[in-house]
């Protein structure tokens, strides 16, 4: 994993994809690809 200092770190898509999985996808079932793009599509975070 990188450090503080590498450019490889990104604070801000960290948040967005650790909200995500908590927020969406740990709480849904998807059946198929479709249903999971419109899902992540339509994800606000708000």
């Amino acid at each position: 994993m990188s450090g503080k200092e590498s450019c490889w770190y990104n604070v801000a898509s960290a948040s967005l994809f650790h909200s995500l999985k908590t927020e969406l996808v740990d709480h849904c079932q998807f059946k198929i690809k479709e249903e999971i793009k419109q899902a992540i599509f339509g994800y606000s975070g708000i």
